[in-house]
């Protein structure tokens, strides 16, 4: 539940465009999924 929530937080700092660099880890996948579903036009690298 945390992790999601921080992924929730975390999503109002990635831009609408451009590159992003992440980490690996479960909280990254929930940041990634919400990403998609916001639209953001975002690489993940």
């Amino acid at each position: 539940m945390m992790k999601r929530r921080c992924a929730e937080i975390a999503l109002s700092y990635v831009p609408e465009e451009g590159i992003i660099g992440l980490g690996g880890k479960e909280t990254i996948g929930y940041l990634a999924e919400r990403i998609k579903k916001a639209g953001n036009k975002v690489r993940i690298e």
